[in-house]
C-alpha cells in the first residue's frame, strides 16, 4: 500500500527525480517545517525555506527586544521607583493569590460534596444487594473522587515569588531574570537561523545533486 510520499511517484508520472526533490525531501529534516504540506514544486521549497532566512523579527527576536528594553529601564529606575513598582506587584500577586484560593476552597467544597454522595451511593448499593457490576463502577467512583481530591486540592495554590521578597530582592530577582532572558533567546535564535540555514542549503544541494546525476 503506498504511504502519503509514494502514492505521489504515481501522480508524477514515475518522475522520479522530481519525485525525490518534491516529496520525498519533505520526510527529511531539511523540510520538516513542509511535512504536512502537499503539492509543493521544487521552487515553492526553495521560496518556502529561503522564506525562514527572512530578517523579519521571529519570536526569539521579539523577545530579546522586550528584555533588552526592559533591562534598560530598569537599570533606569531610582530606589523609590523601584518601590513602586514592587508594591504594585505584590498587590497584584496578592489579589491573584486570593482569587485563586477562594476559587480552590469553592471547589473542594463542591468535590468533597461529591464524595460524600458518591459514598451514601455506595452504602445503598450495598445495602440493597445491587449488582456487582453497579456496585464495582460506584466504588470506582469514589476511589477516583477520593484520589483525585488528594491530588488536585492537597497543597496551597502557587505564591508568586513576590509575596516572599523584600524590595531588595526582588530587584535582584527581576535583574536575574532578564539576564537570563537575553542569554536563553540570544542563544535561541542565533542556533533557529542557523538551523534554518543548514536546511535550505541542504535542500539546494540535493536538488543540484539530482539535477546533475546521471542515472541512464
Amino acid at each position: 500500500m503506498p504511504t502519503g510520499y509514494t502514492a505521489a511517484l504515481e501522480k508524477m508520472g514515475y518522475d522520479t527525480r522530481r519525485w525525490i526533490k518534491e516529496t520525498a525531501s519533505r520526510a527529511m529534516g531539511m523540510c520538516v517545517i513542509l511535512r504536512d504540506d502537499a503539492d509543493l514544486s521544487e521552487a515553492d521549497i526553495k521560496n518556502r525555506l529561503k522564506a525562514e532566512l527572512s530578517p523579519e523579527e521571529n519570536y526569539h527576536d521579539k523577545k530579546l527586544r522586550e528584555a533588552r528594553e526592559q533591562l534598560t529601564a530598569a537599570r533606569d529606575r531610582t530606589a523609590e521607583e523601584w518601590h513602586a513598582v514592587y508594591i504594585a506587584k505584590r498587590q497584584a500577586a496578592q489579589i491573584d493569590f486570593d482569587t485563586r484560593s477562594a476559587e480552590q476552597k469553592r471547589k473542594r467544597a463542591l468535590h468533597e460534596k461529591s464524595i460524600k454522595e458518591t459514598r451514601a451511593l455506595l452504602e445503598q448499593a450495598r445495602a440493597a444487594s445491587a449488582g456487582d457490576a453497579t456496585i464495582g463502577t460506584i466504588n470506582f467512583a469514589l476511589d477516583q473522587l477520593c484520589s483525585a481530591l488528594s491530588f488536585d486540592y492537597g497543597s496551597d495554590p502557587y505564591r508568586d515569588d513576590v509575596l516572599n521578597q523584600s524590595c531588595k530582592e526582588f530587584e535582584a530577582a527581576t535583574f536575574k531574570s532578564l539576564l537570563w532572558k537575553i542569554e536563553y533567546h540570544s542563544k535561541e535564535g542565533s542556533e533557529r537561523d542557523q538551523r534554518e540555514y543548514d536546511r535550505h542549503k541542504a535542500y539546494c544541494e540535493l536538488a543540484d545533486f539530482i539535477d546533475g546525476a546521471v542515472t541512464d
